[in-house]
């Protein structure tokens, strides 16, 4: 085993010492040219934080480039003598630089300053001219998250709008291309967040545990995401949050459909630092009679949250961010009209997280970014029935990135460490179980899941991309070493016009339980494969399609005696269409998707529709602008119903007096259609010390009684729906000062 580990380190060496080469041959020949090279980066005046995709144009000519994730650009071939840079981008105000540019490399930093713009950088997708290969989805901002209609302020809503994207119906987990939730990677400011979200009950998880007030940018990869990102089969969602004020204290103070949160920005002046600190609490127990769900049944739900974030500038190079969450919620009630859930229901969750990262700037040609966390999540819950669910799962992160910049080479390498300790004890009886999949599962294990990597972000000629990149893990349990190959390729043939493609495998080590159950298990795999093409029909309208497969395997297995495998199987493949219209007034877009997902997993000894394969999705989010203060909205989802597993018959358990379900074939139905409407008005106010913005919304405008589960009767031959959200009218708040 040792051997295979030192090889699989020796193999990645070489072939970075062979990418280094490379680029070192390429910088030599293009310093020996009698042409300027111009370099630099570009980042918020305000924040201090590098933008991407800012387009950096050389007046006059027909060079130019878009800033990447680092806020860096390179422009080749100028010739030497008076140029101006012109840096522009959606949100920002345009700046013309007069450079004077010599033969070889021109160094320039410069900084854009933020304007108030509704809808400002609202991207659904790159524009063509600046496709950068690296399969990025989507990239959202804190004003459209807390502006989109029917999202709750919620980030995860606002993804669930996406090409690609499909939910559970009224809740916040993504089950991304034929995935599940549990194969989503999510990053909190560079940390690994494993459930960030709340009243995870039963299948649900109704709201994040992120506040969206405290977000400065969300980017979304639903495929084809880089070498960097591993551990992962479906996708990658970075939330980047904003840095608290350095200068003067800040406040706002927000009400919304699901919580009433406050926010407080703090100068650390002596520290060369600040301190932006979110404090939320629901108040569902106050119209939660106002809910289907609420006139069922007497339950009391709960949750608070703080989110703390800490910014030092340790110099001009160094800058440390600091970052802490706590969360808690229950739930209580009795059940009593259902025969087969009779009972107390007590349910609790805690989730505590910290962080630090150190970013650097080594030299103007290599950066540095370095993650520590550690985080610890409880569960504790007991269903009539004695049934139950304790979860206990503590994690330990090492995180290391490296970036060489190079003239048409972005370079990344690097490598993580992770320390798994779970202790899981789970009884679901059938007859309690949503969808009849029994659970008995009792496990305590350990795990560490050394990895390393690199990749190269190589920009071909001005037209051509190319992001090339190799992973490899290794989970100590196991002893198993897995390599990652992965390549994403766009060209655009013209200025409105590009096509792209992605190839690459995926690994995801199991659980620290199921190997401390069977230390043989391996990673589960996808091999994914995807075509995109995108077009800019006009300035302020782009349209794309992307077709993608999926080929699943090494999925884990549960058999009879409820011993664990990686004998399961599936596939996943759909076809994306996406409109993106962005004008002065009016800002939204169209997604749809159909999609198959099947799988061989869990208990189910067959091929089957996945638990959330939904085959039809559309979503449309609209936002306009009739003034200055008032602004209108809709957001409108409509969605397959996913498949469920019915009652097939029931027979008379003697000894505990209680009718048994016999299930049907698993997943062999589906519920009803989905289909919710939301709109919003806002009015905004503005005094000297003050912002404050009031809106209504109307949530489920039509009403339509979507159905999350159905609940049996006695003899399992009749069911009864059970929904969430009926048509509810809210009124909201928010204030800054």
């Amino acid at each position: 085993m040792e051997h295979k580990v030192y090889m699989a380190c020796v193999f990645l060496c070489t072939a970075l010492k062979g990418v280094l080469v490379i680029l070192m041959l390429s910088q030599n020949i293009a310093a020996q040219s009698d042409k300027g090279v111009i370099r630099g980066t570009v980042q918020d005046k305000d924040s201090k934080l590098p933008l991407a995709y800012v387009n950096v144009m050389v007046s006059g000519t027909a060079r130019g480039d878009a800033t990447d994730s680092n806020g860096y650009f390179v422009i080749k071939d100028i010739d030497p003598g008076k140029h101006i840079l012109i840096v522009s981008m959606i949100g920002y105000q345009e700046r013309r630089d007069t450079l004077w540019i010599q033969t070889g490399d021109n160094y320039i930093r410069l900084e854009l300053i933020p304007v108030s713009l509704i809808g400002e950088e609202i991207v659904v997708t790159p524009m063509a001219e600046q496709y950068d290969a690296s399969g990025l989805t989507a990239r959202l901002d804190r004003q459209m998250i807390v502006g989109t209609p029917g999202s709750a302020q919620d980030i995860f809503w606002v993804v669930q709008t996406l090409p690609g994207v499909t939910s559970d119906g009224d809740n916040s987990k993504l089950y991304v291309r034929g995935g599940s939730p549990d194969e989503n990677l999510i990053l909190y400011d560079g940390i690994t967040v494993r459930n960030p979200f709340h009243f995870d009950f039963m299948g649900g998880g109704f709201f994040s545990t992120f506040n969206s007030r405290l977000v400065k940018k969300v980017e979304f990869y639903s495929g084809g995401f880089s070498a960097q990102y591993g551990d992962r089969l479906s996708s990658v969602m970075i939330v980047e949050n904003r840095r608290g004020d350095f200068d003067k204290v800040k406040g706002e103070l927000s009400v919304s459909m699901s919580d009433a949160s406050g926010v407080v920005e703090v100068p650390l002046k002596k520290l060369s630092g600040s301190a932006l600190v979110s404090v939320r609490r629901s108040y569902f127990d106050l119209f939660m009679n106002r809910t289907d769900f609420g006139a069922d049944y007497s339950v009391l739900p709960y949750f608070f949250d703080t989110d703390t974030k800490l910014d030092f500038d340790l110099s001009s190079r160094h800058r440390l961010t600091v970052t802490g969450i706590y969360s808690n919620e229950r739930i209580s009630g009795y059940f009593d009209e259902n025969p087969h859930y009779t009972g107390n229901l007590e349910w609790e969750n805690t989730t505590k997280t910290l962080g630090g990262r150190l970013r650097s700037i080594i030299s103007r040609d290599i950066l540095s970014d370095i993650v520590v966390s550690w985080s610890e999540a409880g569960k504790k819950s007991s269903h009539p029935g004695d049934a139950y669910e304790n979860l206990t799962d503590r994690e330990i992160d090492v995180k290391q990135d490296w970036t060489l910049l190079f003239p048409a080479h972005e370079l990344h390498f690097g490598g993580w460490f992770i320390r798994e300790n779970q202790n899981v004890d789970i009884n679901l009886p059938m007859d309690v179980a949503v969808n009849f999949e029994e659970m008995r599962i009792k496990g305590k294990g350990e795990v560490s899941k050394p990895s390393l990597y690199i990749e190269d972000k190589w920009k071909i000629i001005s037209n051509i991309a190319l992001n090339y990149g190799l992973r490899y893990d290794y989970v100590n349990i196991s002893r198993e070493n897995s390599l990652s190959p992965r390549v994403n390729l766009a060209y655009a043939w013209n200025d409105h016009m590009s096509v792209s493609a992605d190839y690459g495998w995926y690994f995801q080590a199991p659980n620290a339980y199921e190997l401390a159950l069977n230390p043989q298990l391996k990673s589960k795999k996808a091999e994914s494969l995807g075509f995109g093409v995108k077009h800019e029909v006009e300035n302020d309208l782009n349209v794309g399609i992307d077709v993608y497969n999926k080929r699943l395997s090494q999925l884990v297995t549960i058999d009879s005696s409820w011993n664990l495998r990686s004998d399961g199987n599936g596939y996943a493949r759909g076809i994306e269409f996406h409109a993106q219209l962005t004008k002065q007034k009016l800002f939204g877009w169209l997604s749809y998707t159909y999609s198959i997902s099947k799988r061989k997993v869990g208990r189910s000894d067959k091929l089957h529709f996945f638990d959330f394969d939904r085959p039809h999705i559309l979503s449309l989010v609209m936002n306009y602008s009739f003034t200055k203060q008032w602004h209108a909205g809709i957001r409108f989802r409509y969605g397959s119903g996913r498949p469920f597993t019915p009652a097939a018959s029931a027979w008379w358990d003697a000894s505990a007096e209680h009718w048994r379900p016999i299930p049907a074939e698993h997943n062999s139905d589906r519920y009803p259609d989905y289909n919710r409407l939301d709109v919003r008005l806002t009015r905004k106010f503005v005094w000297s010390w003050i912002d404050l913005d009031a809106y209504i919304e109307l949530l489920n405008v039509f009403n339509v009684k979507n159905v999350i589960h159905y609940m049996w009767d006695e003899t399992y031959s009749n069911k009864e729906p059970t929904t969430v959200f009926p048509f509810l009218p809210i009124l909201g708040l928010s204030a800054k000062f």
